[in-house]
C-alpha cells in the first residue's frame, strides 16, 4: 500500500510540474510538457489603383493581398516543425499547392545551429526574408521583385554566432518557385549562401523601427546564389550541342544588404547584381538594381517612410512588373507611406503612393509607361 501512495504521488507530482497551458506569446499557445503549439492568423485587405497614360485603360479594385494562418509545433524545446499557409488572391488563382508557402521541420542539436529541411524561404535578401506582414510598404520593392527569390525545396544550415551578432546561412535546393512547381525540372541544385553582422547587437526581421531602438543599431550583410535554368533561346539555338536537350544558363546573383535603425528611424536598402552565362560564346548578360528607404515613427504609432527603386530586369525569366502589366527593359518607382500602429505589428493602415516609369524592351512599342499607384492596406492578426 506504502509503494502504490508512492507511486501514484510520484506521477501526481511529475504531472503539477507539467501542466496543460493556453495564452498568448506571439500568437495563441498551447503548451503541454514538452510540447509546445503556437498559432498565428492574418489578413491584408486591400484597394489599389493605377493612373496609366492612353491607350491603357486605368484599373482598380480591393483583394485579399494575404490571408495567412501559420503554426509552429516545438518538442523538446530544440525540435520543431512550423508550417504557414496563405489564402491570399495570387496563391489562390494559381491553384494546386501554392498556397502552401512554408513547410519544414528545424532541428536545432546546439543553441547556435539549426538545420532546416523542406519548403522555406531562399536566404537571398533582407526585405524578402521579412514577413509581407511586417512591411513599411504595401509591397516589396521593385527591384526586390526583380531580383529574389522566394519559396524552394531543399535543406538549410543557419549558425548565430557572437550572441547572434553574426548570422551565416547555407542553403541547397531545386532551384523552384516552391508551391506553384513541386519539382525540379534537371539534375542541378540551386546553392545560396548569406552572412548578415549587427556588431550593436541583433536587429529584429522587420521592417522600420516601430521599437524605437536605443542606442542605435546597424546590420550589413551579402549573399550569393547560383542556379542553371532553361535558356531563353529559341529553336535551334535552344541546343547548340546537338544532345537533344534544351540547353542551361548559368545565373549568379549577388546581394548587399544595409540597415540602420534608432529611436523610431529607420534607413534600408539593398544592392542587386544577376549575371546570365549562356555559354557557347555567347556573351554574358549583367543586371543591376536596388533600392532605398527611409522610415520614421513620426508619434506614437504613426509611420512616414519615402523609397526608391530601380531595376534593370533580367532577360531570363523577366518578371511582369511592368506599370501597363507587361515585362519592361527597366523599371524605377519613388513613393511613399502612412502607416498607423493600433497593435504591435499585427493591426495597422496603410495608404501609399508610388510614381512608375518603365522603358519598353521592344524598341518599336511606342506606348508610354509612366503612372501612377495608389494603395490603401488594412491588416488584422494575431
Amino acid at each position: 500500500m506504502l509503494a502504490l501512495c508512492l507511486l501514484f504521488g510520484a506521477r501526481a507530482g511529475a504531472e503539477e510540474t507539467q501542466p496543460v497551458s493556453l495564452g498568448y506569446h506571439d500568437g495563441l499557445s498551447l503548451r503541454a510538457g514538452p510540447v509546445s503549439l503556437t498559432v498565428n492568423a492574418a489578413e491584408q485587405a486591400r484597394y489599389q489603383a493605377a493612373i496609366v497614360p492612353a491607350p491603357t485603360d486605368n484599373r482598380s479594385g480591393f483583394d485579399l493581398h494575404h490571408a495567412q494562418l501559420a503554426l509552429d509545433a516545438e518538442v523538446l524545446g530544440f525540435i520543431s516543425v512550423e508550417a504557414m499557409f496563405d489564402f491570399g488572391a495570387q496563391y489562390t488563382a494559381q491553384g494546386g499547392a501554392a498556397t502552401v508557402r512554408d513547410l519544414y521541420l528545424e532541428v536545432r542539436p546546439l543553441a547556435w545551429l539549426t538545420v532546416r529541411a523542406g519548403q522555406f524561404k531562399v536566404p537571398f535578401s533582407r526585405q524578402r526574408l521579412v514577413s509581407a506582414l511586417n512591411q513599411s510598404f504595401t509591397d516589396r520593392a521593385l527591384a526586390t521583385l526583380a531580383f529574389t527569390f522566394d519559396r524552394d525545396l531543399g535543406g538549410l544550415v543557419q549558425a548565430l554566432l557572437w550572441r547572434k551578432r553574426l548570422r551565416l546561412e547555407l542553403a541547397i535546393t531545386d532551384g523552384v518557385d516552391a508551391g506553384p512547381a513541386v519539382q525540379n525540372d534537371n539534375l542541378d541544385l540551386a546553392y545560396t549562401a548569406r552572412v548578415t553582422i549587427a556588431p550593436l547587437g541583433p536587429l529584429p526581421l522587420v521592417e522600420g523601427d516601430r521599437a524605437r531602438t536605443r542606442p542605435p543599431r546597424f546590420s550589413l550583410g551579402g549573399a550569393i546564389h547560383y542556379d542553371l535554368a532553361p535558356t531563353d533561346a529559341l529553336p535551334p539555338f535552344d541546343d547548340l550541342d546537338h544532345n537533344g536537350r534544351i540547353a542551361y544558363v548559368g545565373v549568379i546573383s549577388v546581394d548587399a544588404e544595409a540597415k540602420v535603425a534608432w529611436r523610431g528611424l529607420a534607413l534600408e536598402g539593398e544592392y542587386f547584381f544577376r549575371q546570365e552565362e549562356p555559354g557557347f560564346g555567347r556573351a554574358n548578360r549583367n543586371f543591376h538594381g536596388g533600392y532605398g528607404q527611409l522610415s520614421a515613427m513620426a508619434w506614437r504609432g504613426l509611420e512616414l517612410g519615402a523609397r526608391a527603386s530601380y531595376a534593370e530586369l533580367p532577360a531570363l525569366g523577366r518578371p511582369a512588373v511592368g506599370v501597363i502589366g507587361d515585362k519592361p527593359e527597366s523599371a524605377l518607382e519613388v513613393g511613399g507611406v502612412v502607416n498607423y500602429y493600433f497593435w504591435r505589428e499585427a493591426c495597422k493602415a496603410q495608404l501609399s503612393y508610388t510614381y512608375r516609369h518603365d522603358t519598353a524592351a521592344d524598341p518599336f512599342d511606342t506606348r508610354r509607361r509612366s503612372g501612377h499607384l495608389i494603395a490603401v492596406q488594412l491588416q488584422a492578426g494575431f
